[in-house]
């Protein structure tokens, strides 16, 4: 008995154990179309490298024209979140003196 590929990309199954699920799209399915969130997953090697060098075919001009919200869903807190202020707030709750925070090509070193 074959059972229906799960397209819940974000299930416990798919993060607990992401080769398995997605080894089974690639064995099954290799270029299938997601229903739950209306998009292609292409999971072979080969059909990735000929993707990318027929570019013109494929456009993410799509993406800029839709409605539909992210998914899943960004809290709306993450969306405008200043990558410093996140580094900031672990540093908080982290139990060590200090802590180097990489910011392009510099290194700062802080006590919470």
């Amino acid at each position: 008995m074959v059972t229906a590929i799960n397209d819940e990309m974000f299930s416990g199954e798919a993060i607990t154990d992401p080769y398995s699920y997605y080894g089974r799209i690639r064995d099954e399915d290799p270029v299938h179309w997601n229903e739950l969130y209306e998009l292609g997953v292409i999971t072979r090697h080969d059909d990735l490298v000929w993707m990318t060098r027929h570019h013109e075919l494929f456009s993410s001009e799509f993406w800029a024209r839709d409605k539909r919200p992210p998914y899943p869903a960004i809290d709306e807190s993450d969306s405008n979140a200043d990558p410093e202020d996140a580094v900031m707030e672990a540093a908080q709750d982290c139990p060590v003196s200090a802590i180097t925070v990489i910011d392009d090509e510099t290194w700062e070193t802080f006590s919470p």
